[in-house]
Order: structure tokens, then C-alpha cells, then sequence
């Protein structure tokens, strides 16, 4: 799966973690859009996004780096 390398995964994730920084619309037409393909796989957007902005609004930079870029390093 190459969404991380495009950037799918969490698109509405702060640049500085490796995302987008693409505003909730346009990251919500990418979830439609991947679950418009196949509605079984695109639960791995939601998760991601919604555990990724926990982690980066109120995680500590040790403790985000390594689950954020990694997410888009897939």
C-alpha cells in the first residue's frame, strides 16, 4: 500500500509531520474518495487521521516523531 508516500494516510496532519496540511475538506474528499474504491480498506484513513492529531496536538516531539513519519514512510 502506497498511500504514505502519497501522502493519503492523515493528509490533514501539520507539514511538519510529513502530512499535507491539507484543510478537513479536502482531507474528507480523500476518504470518500478511497472508500468510494473500497469501503472495507478505508477504515485505515479515519484511524490514522483521528489518532494522528491526538498525537500531534498533545504529544510530546520524542514520543510523535517516530509514530507520525513513519506512517508516511510506507
Amino acid at each position: 500500500m502506497k498511500w504514505g508516500r502519497w501522502d493519503f494516510i492523515a493528509p490533514e496532519l501539520p507539514e511538519q509531520h510529513g502530512s499535507q496540511g491539507l484543510d478537513c475538506l479536502a482531507a474528507g474528499v480523500i476518504h470518500a474518495e478511497i472508500a468510494r474504491a473500497d469501503l472495507g480498506i478505508s477504515y485505515v484513513n479515519p484511524l490514522a487521521s483521528l489518532n494522528g492529531q491526538i498525537l500531534a496536538h498533545h504529544g510530546t516531539p520524542e514520543i510523535v516523531k517516530p509514530w507520525l513519519t513513519q506512517a508516511h514512510a510506507r
